[in-house]
């Protein structure tokens, strides 16, 4: 059984006492192990950068009381060009001797004719200096006014915050209820430096017990309550690999843990093979095969040689296991990451 780094992806390396001799050339569903003892590694999850938040950027709004005191100081100025132009007539330039009666009528005709008109023009000036005032201040708001302030919305809630533990969202289906999907977690193809991986077979359902090999395993995945099972099986002709990857939704991480401590030798998951092409004889060789835990998802995957040969050198084995590595990082683990995270399933382009 390959060992895993430590990571989000570590393995459950599983052995059974008196299976220690038990290596490369058994039977298909058996597993290359260096070591009989139970080693469960730590799994924690991946580190994230999730502070993508942009600050919010508002556009200054116009302001309107530079315009308002512009627009009094304009209207001030017009004030002062009108009253000035509101003049008394020059007086009519006396000729010799006392005014006659008619000459004191006149005058006086012309004195009330200024006046008259000096009210009128005042008039008119204060009246255009009180329109334009009103124009440009807004009066009191009216309770309808105050109404709609007071419903409009303020700044936007901020998101509720993930779940505590590693886990966060996907430690239970609870915090995470929206059922995952063939699309969301298995890509038509991968690549990696000159290899190409192609998916050559997928499928999902809610038949958990018959997506898995070994009564051991079937059981307690059904104790976890698995509400469903999808499986890929993916091929490389260049690197001359092939696998089936299997991601089951149980209730919550404890129980996910559990079920993955039954996987073994015998208890894997069901290889799914393609109509055509080397994937067909999945299964029928000798592999590697590991169960990995991320959240309350159950993962399993199935790993071997085109050829069907047993893995039997180091450089073999360490070969499959990188492959391994690649099928689980590019394909489950980005879903099930950004569901960890978010609380939702990654967006579908």
């Amino acid at each position: 059984m390959p060992i895993y780094p430590p990571g989000p992806f570590a393995a459950w390396n599983r052995g059974r006492s008196g299976r220690a001799g038990e290596g490369a050339g058994s039977t298909a569903g058996g597993y290359t192990s260096s070591s009989g003892q139970l080693a469960t590694a730590t799994i924690t999850p991946d580190e994230f950068d999730t502070d993508y938040s942009l600050p919010a950027i508002k556009d200054p709004v116009p302001g309107q009381a530079g315009g308002g005191a512009g627009q009094r100081k304009a209207a001030h100025g017009r004030g002062r060009s009108a009253g000035s132009t509101v003049t008394e007539q020059p007086r009519a330039p006396r000729r010799g001797g006392r005014a006659t009666g008619k000459e004191r009528a006149a005058r006086a005709r012309r004195r009330r004719a200024s006046a008259t008109l000096a009210i009128t023009a005042a008039a008119v000036i204060v009246g255009a200096v009180a329109l334009i005032l009103v124009l440009s201040n807004p009066g009191p708001a009216t309770p309808s006014a105050h109404k709609n302030r007071g419903n409009s919305p303020g700044p936007a809630a901020s998101s509720p915050s993930a779940p505590a533990g590693k886990w966060k969202y996907i430690a239970s289906r609870a915090t995470d209820p929206v059922p995952l999907t063939l699309a969301e977690l298995y890509p038509s193809h991968l690549v990696s430096g000159a290899a190409k991986y192609g998916r050559a077979a997928a499928k999902s359902g809610k038949n958990c017990r018959g997506s898995l090999i070994g009564s051991a395993l079937q059981a307690a995945v059904r104790r976890g309550g698995c509400s469903q099972e999808l499986r890929a099986t993916y091929l490389s002709r260049h690197a001359k690999v092939m696998a089936t990857i299997g991601v089951f939704n149980l209730k919550t991480a404890a129980l996910a843990s559990k079920a993955a401590r039954q996987a073994g030798r015998s208890e894997f998951v069901a290889q799914l093979p393609a109509k055509t092409g080397p994937t067909q004889a999945i299964g029928q060789g000798t592999g590697l095969e590991e169960a990995l835990v991320k959240g309350h998802y159950l993962m399993l995957i199935w790993a071997e040689a085109t050829n069907l040969s047993a893995p039997k050198t180091a450089a073999a084995r360490a070969h499959i296991s990188s492959f391994m590595s690649l099928l689980i990082s590019q394909t489950v683990n980005v879903s099930l990451s950004t569901r960890m995270v978010n609380g939702r399933p990654p967006k579908q382009h």
